[in-house]
């Protein structure tokens, strides 16, 4: 499946997303590969051999939910705990966690 997204920023803010995102703790285990590109979505062409089983979780994680003990873990800003009821807030949280850490370490360098 693809998804085209188009806003100010859309590139910039889902580009720091790029990975594979493991939804674990519950059985089945899902794998989500998350692509950015300034592409039209008719130019894009995903990554050869996508389309194997296991391809996609045999990537390193970018970031994973735990579905059954309520915990995110981000390979670049960290992670924690999240309330189980509000998914789409605790993805936001992440992503805005993400962002911060960037922005500082841009501002931060020499």
């Amino acid at each position: 499946m693809s998804l085209a997204l188009t806003g100010p920023m859309a590139y910039c803010h889902f580009e720091l997303e790029r990975g594979t995102h493991a939804f674990v703790g519950r059985k089945p285990e899902h794998y989500c590969l998350v692509e950015a590109s300034d592409l039209a979505i008719e130019e894009y062409v995903p990554p050869a051999g996508i389309e194997r089983p296991g391809a996609i979780c045999s990537r390193d994680i970018r970031r994973s939910y735990d579905l059954r003990d309520k915990m995110w873990a981000d390979k670049v800003s960290g992670g924690g705990p999240w309330a189980g009821s509000d998914f789409a807030g605790t993805v936001s949280w992440a992503m805005r966690c993400n962002l911060r850490d960037r922005l500082l370490g841009i501002l931060r360098a020499p």
